[in-house]
């Protein structure tokens, strides 16, 4: 089923329909900010023949909330319990404490009709062993256990009987893929925590292949190198730490629009919890980013938060910065990372 569009169904309260929450809150999300409050959420079934065959959808009543402005180039401490970013982070969790959004009410809230039947019970997890594994490295438990679901669902088949390898194949699946540079000119731009280790590390590997290649932390000196740039030089900009005040960020968002950069690229670090990512990825939307890279300080780091954060904006992990230096991210080499 696909999603449909948003219906205003007051003055300030607009309807959401889709196959779940971790569909419908990112439109949410891009049509009444980061902010936004969910009123209510209903969910069921329709469709089918004779009772089989039935989608599930959820509905969802949200509206505008106050716009917060307070981007730094720093680890944000965690959003409020009920903020719109923890709800997007927890979209469609169902652990012991139960979903972030109360079910709808019964009575004149229930879309029962013909066609639909409320739906009542939730998924059965397959394998919680690997459920808790994923849990462990930082993902949501709704996102994890839907994803050991889907994996025995739709890959399990072709997987010899191997749910860990069935569930690796789905994460791979499911990660947005950042497609490669043509040939030519790049100009990539950092943001974020871990922001200067990253330029620095794609400035050198592409010199130590032969590249005209630097890294910048000005962006008045960024632009007149991108004016002056070969046809083959590379560019890696340090992005400043952005401001709290709402001027002093579009001024920001101006300059860097006149850089024309291939990439801008938000660097979420390892072992970030999923509020905390999620706040972040909130604090440098006004940059309008492209992709995420991530940035492991330890060997043995929990990429859990992040890997689920690029499946649910659908911001690609463009690269994968540690200790030996930065390469393009490989959807394949993260799913044997989180499930070895």
């Amino acid at each position: 089923m696909s999603t449909t569009a948003p219906e205003q169904t007051s003055t300030d309260v607009t309807t959401f329909r889709g196959r779940t929450l971790e569909e419908v809150l990112p439109q949410i999300r891009e049509q009444l900010g980061p902010d936004a409050i969910v009123v209510r959420q209903r969910d069921g079934l329709v469709g089918g023949i004779g009772g089989f065959f039935q989608q599930r959808f959820v509905e969802v009543d949200a509206r505008a909330g106050a716009r917060r402005i307070d981007v730094y180039d720093e680890e944000p401490a965690a959003p409020e319990p009920d903020s719109f970013a923890q709800l997007l982070a927890d979209a469609e969790t169902v652990d012991e404490a139960g979903p972030r959004i109360a079910p709808a009410p019964t009575g004149s809230d229930s879309l029962s009709s013909p066609e639909t039947i409320p739906s009542e019970a939730q998924p059965t997890t397959p394998s919680p062993a690997l459920t808790s594994e994923l849990i462990a490295q930082g993902m949501s438990h709704g996102f994890a256990a839907r994803l050991v679901e889907d994996a025995e669902a739709h890959e399990l088949p072709f997987a010899d009987g191997d749910m860990r390898t069935a569930t690796r194949r789905a994460l791979a699946r499911k990660l947005p893929i950042a497609l490669p540079h043509r040939a030519g000119s790049l100009a990539v731009a950092f943001a974020g925590p871990g922001s200067t280790s990253c330029a620095d590390a794609l400035a050198s590997a592409y010199m130590r292949a032969g590249r005209d290649a630097r890294a910048v932390a000005s962006l008045d000196k960024a632009l007149a190198l991108i004016d002056r740039a070969g046809p083959d030089a590379v560019l890696a900009v340090d992005l400043p730490p952005v401001a709290a005040d709402r001027t002093e960020v579009d001024a920001l968002a101006d300059r860097i629009a006149a850089l024309q950069l291939n990439e801008l690229v938000a660097v979420m670090p390892a072992d970030l919890d999923l509020p905390t990512a999620r706040a972040l990825a909130d604090r440098l939307q006004p940059l309008s980013p492209t992709a995420l890279a991530l940035s492991l300080d330890t060997e043995d780091a929990d990429v859990g938060a992040a890997v689920e954060l690029a499946c649910t904006t659908r911001l690609p992990i463009a690269y994968v910065q540690d200790g030996q230096g930065i390469a393009p991210a490989d959807p394949h080499a993260l799913a044997e990372r989180l499930l070895p």
